[in-house]
């Protein structure tokens, strides 16, 4: 449900979860879209989507979900 959530409101994403505990789901989200953008402003586009989009109840499981962009991802690699 949270990953195809994520792949209507960002198209061409790519979403990586996992759970990270028992009843935790966290991950990452890559998105040409947030090329350029603070990660205030992303992480504040993310969490108005998953309020949106997720009763209150599923938003409980949720912890961590980093916002990258492609070039970013990119840089990380070359490392």
């Amino acid at each position: 449900k949270l990953k195809t959530l994520l792949e209507e409101r960002f198209p061409g994403c790519a979403v990586e979860l996992e759970s990270a505990n028992a009843n935790r789901i966290g991950g990452s989200i890559v998105w040409s879209g947030f090329d350029g953008m603070a990660q205030i402003d992303r992480q504040n586009l993310l969490w108005s989507a998953l309020r949106e989009g997720l009763s209150e109840e599923d938003s409980r499981v949720l912890t961590l979900i980093i916002t990258l962009s492609p070039a970013e991802v990119a840089a990380m690699a070359e490392c």
